[in-house]
């Protein structure tokens, strides 16, 4: 790693992050919603990064070249804007297609 720590575990698992550290093994760099429920239960806590590169993240729903977002698509972009608080004010909402397929 560039700030000169080395990793212990390596995995894109999030299940496999999340045990890591409530088992007390070490410790691991997630979004605050990705460990939502470990927060509320006091599993876990955050320590601020002040890290202005982990600031800029974005959310996207990629979707094929030529084909507006379909409504499922549509409807999961609206709640994460509307209940997940690390994307608020970062998704827009395209236009819906009328029975995209």
């Amino acid at each position: 790693m560039a700030c000169g720590l080395s990793g212990l575990v390596e995995t894109d698992s999030l299940a496999v992050l999340r045990n890591f550290v409530r088992e007390d093994i070490g410790a691991t760099i997630l979004p605050a919603f990705v460990v939502a429920r470990e927060l509320a239960d006091g599993h876990v806590v955050t320590v601020p990064l002040d890290i202005p590169e982990l600031q800029k993240g974005e959310a996207t729903i990629l979707v094929r070249t030529g084909r507006r977002l379909p409504e499922a698509a549509s409807r999961l972009a609206t709640h994460a804007a509307r209940a997940m608080l690390a994307f608020r004010r970062k998704i827009q909402v395209p236009n819906v297609a009328p029975n995209a397929t």
